[in-house]
Formats: structure tokens, sequence, C-alpha cells
């Protein structure tokens, strides 16, 4: 064989090796879009639902504290010295607390979450006797002063203990189920990322033989 034919044979084999490097290349690469796709469509369901619904989670549970802190307030200052908004401000919170609620139940509803949606339902069923009992209470407070209102705190502390625990169970469920969902995106991440890395080995290794 001469020199020519050498160089030849080693030009072909060179262009055969770059070009498998190539076409390697890109079947690896596209055998990722699936799992990229998932991938986009997890992290838009994590920013536009799981999150939102973490964020309405929180808002009900403060929105249930505020009632319950204005209902005390006034009860202790039975409304004297114009601290007298303690109902209107517990009222504006009750207000919010329900469209919170229903919000949080629709996000939950739409990621087909039916514990949660059932916890939800708790909390909602636990409101209106929290919320009743304390207008009682400090109604109590301010008509009769520690001795008429004293008789009602058991009443009041019993609901909102009902409450508070469904608030608990419903906040925790709610960030286990998050913390999973981003635990599988950041799984996904990862393998992607190995695929890559596996990819880019054995390119260096076919360049170096190149």
């Amino acid at each position: 064989m001469t020199i020519k034919s050498k160089l030849i044979a080693i030009l072909v084999l060179l262009v055969l090796i770059l070009g498998g490097i190539s076409g390697l290349t890109y079947f690896r690469l596209d055998s990722q879009s699936p799992q990229l796709r998932q991938m986009k469509a997890e992290t838009r369901n994590v920013a536009q639902s799981w999150l939102p619904l973490m964020q309405a989670v929180g808002d009900v549970k403060t929105d249930v504290f505020q009632v319950w802190q204005w209902l005390t307030d006034i009860s202790a200052t039975r409304g004297l010295d114009g601290l007298n908004d303690g109902f209107d401000e517990a009222k504006a919170n009750a207000e919010k607390f329900s469209v919170d609620l229903t919000e949080a139940q629709e996000l939950a509803t739409a990621l087909g979450l039916d514990d949660v949606v059932a916890a939800l339902d708790k909390v909602r069923a636990a409101f209106p006797p929290f919320y009743e009992t304390g207008q009682r209470m400090a109604q109590a407070y301010i008509d009769k002063g520690p001795a008429g209102g004293n008789k009602m705190m058991a009443d009041f502390d019993a609901v909102a203990a009902t409450i508070a625990a469904s608030l608990d169970d419903l906040v925790a469920s709610v960030q286990e189920l998050t913390g999973d969902a981003l635990a599988g995106l950041n799984q996904r991440a990862s393998q992607v990322e190995d695929a890559n890395n596996d990819l880019i080995r054995f390119i260096i290794v076919l360049t170096a033989i190149a």
C-alpha cells in the first residue's frame, strides 16, 4: 500500500470516527428529550400548582390565627379606650379565610390530592364553631367582664384546639407531598446529568482515539 493510500485510509477512518462521535452525540441527546419534556412539565407543575398550594395553605393557617388573635385582643381590652376594632378585623380575616381555603381546594383538586381536599374540608367544617364561639366569648368579656368571659374560655379553647389540629395535619400533609414532588424533580435532573456525564466521557475517549 502506498503512502497516499495509507493517508487516505487514515483520513477516511478519522472522518468515520468523527462522524460516529457526532451521530452518537445526536442520538444520545435526542434520547434525553422525553426526560427533558417531563422535567419541564414537572417544573411547571411545581411552580404553578404545588408552591401556590403551599402558599394558600399557609395563608389559611394565618387567617385562622388572625381571627383568634383579634377575638382574644378585644376580649382582653373589652373594647375600651378605642380598642374596639377586634370584631371588624376578625370578620375581615374570616372572609379572607374563606377565599384562601377555596383557592387551596381548587389547587388540591387540580392536582388530584383527595387526602388534602378532605383535610381542607375538615378545616372548613371546624371554622364556624371556632369563629362563633370566639365571638360569643369576646362579647361575654365586653358585657360581663372576666366573670362572664371566663365561663366561655373552656368552650373556645376546645374548638380552637380542634381547628388547630386539623390545620397541623393539613400543613404536614401538603409539606410532605410537595417535598416528594420536588424530590422526584431533583431525581430526574440527576438522571439527565448522569447521562450527560457518560456521554462526555465517551466523547473524550473517542476523541483521544481519533
